[in-house]
């Protein structure tokens, strides 16, 4: 398995609580953290991701990643070069298992922010 190409990357990255913790990242974490936005829309993470050079222009600026859609294999090539997948994309009963399992297959480590209890 190659090397990944970022620390950290945040799957739905331009929802309400994964902005909340793209604009953590980009105020507390090292300045050299290498880190992604992916989501489904090129314009929203573009926009984000100036408003994150905003608060802290000395950081390494995140990678952006569009998805062409959420399904299993179509994940990979995100997941693959990420070492911890943080999932904001939901409802985790529809769209979390395909993250889950692109993760797995790509020894990728997970978390999510969902308090969906069934």
């Amino acid at each position: 398995m190659s090397t990944p190409t970022d620390e950290i990357t945040i799957l739905g990255t331009t929802g309400w609580t994964a902005t909340i913790c793209a604009e953590h990242i980009a105020k507390t974490f090292p300045t050299n953290t290498r880190w992604c936005m992916a989501g489904l829309s090129a314009a929203k993470l573009e926009a984000l991701r100036r408003d994150l050079r905003a608060i802290n222009p000395d950081r390494l600026e995140p990678d952006t990643y569009v998805i062409p859609q959420l399904d299993g294999e179509g994940l990979d090539p995100l997941v693959k070069n990420t070492e911890v997948l943080i999932n904001g994309i939901g409802p985790y009963h529809r769209h979390g298992t395909p993250v889950v399992e692109a993760c797995t297959r790509n020894g990728t480590h997970y978390l999510d922010f969902s308090t969906e209890t069934a």
